[in-house]
C-alpha cells in the first residue's frame, strides 16, 4: 500500500489523506486538536507525520519501504 516513501518525505512522495475532520460519537463535527499525536510502532518500517491545518484541510502523509530482513523483521 503506498509509494514506498516515509511519511516524513511529504506530499508528492509518500502516501496522503486531506480534507481529514473527526466526528464525536454522534455524528458532529469536532475540530481535530493541533498537533494530532501521531504513533508507528515500528518507525524504521513506516512513519506518520500530521501537517496540520492546510489550504487542502487537514493532512497526514504516512508510509514506508515495506519489509526488509534486516530492519523490519
Amino acid at each position: 500500500m503506498g509509494s514506498g516513501h516515509f511519511g516524513r518525505e511529504g506530499l508528492g512522495k509518500a502516501a496522503y489523506i486531506r480534507h481529514m475532520e473527526v466526528y464525536d460519537r454522534d455524528l458532529n463535527p469536532s475540530d481535530a486538536a493541533y498537533p494530532l499525536i501521531v504513533f508507528a510502532t515500528d518507525p524504521f518500517c513506516y512513519d506518520i507525520n500530521d501537517w496540520g491545518r492546510t489550504p487542502t484541510g487537514r493532512v497526514i502523509t504516512f508510509g514506508g519501504p515495506g519489509y526488509n530482513a534486516l530492519l523490519c523483521p
